[in-house]
């Protein structure tokens, strides 16, 4: 089963890992996504952390409108922000996550990128055998 980095804005991160936040929404997901799959959460820019592991629990396409409507109030973003970020798309995806699991220490980037070879993805990419067997021995809260 797929194993997928998100890259994610620290105020979003912050928002799952409270539990305010249950549905990340994305523009594309990997066909290989699927209920069940280990997102892998990294925090960007000044953050720069791998900050938690979920998993998703439901994938939710629709039309924007109907997509709102389901997921709009799990996302921690405003309906203007909602249409602004899926401008140009007639549907987009809502992956919902549950068993969130927040490492006890987040995992920086400059000692990934030394040890693993770890780069962040702009949007998602799969998790290396590297980082699953890092991640593995990793400590949660």
């Amino acid at each position: 089963m797929a194993k997928i980095v998100l890259s994610i804005k620290p105020q979003y991160t912050n928002l799952i890992l409270s539990g305010e936040k249950t549905v990340e929404l994305r523009r594309v997901v990997s066909s290989s996504l699927q209920i069940g799959s280990e997102i892998i959460i990294y925090s960007t820019s000044p953050v720069k952390h791998i900050v938690a592991i979920a998993k998703v629990k439901k994938i939710e396409h629709h039309r924007l409108d109907n997509l709102w409507k389901k997921v709009g109030k799990l996302s921690g973003i405003t309906a203007d922000f909602f249409y602004q970020y899926f401008s140009g798309l007639e549907a987009g995806f809502g992956l919902v996550l549950e068993e969130v699991k927040i490492l006890e220490e987040p995992l920086a980037l400059s000692s990934l990128r030394e040890s693993i070879g770890f780069t962040p993805p702009q949007s998602f990419s799969y998790a290396a055998p590297e980082l699953q067997d890092y991640l593995a021995q990793a400590e949660y809260a």
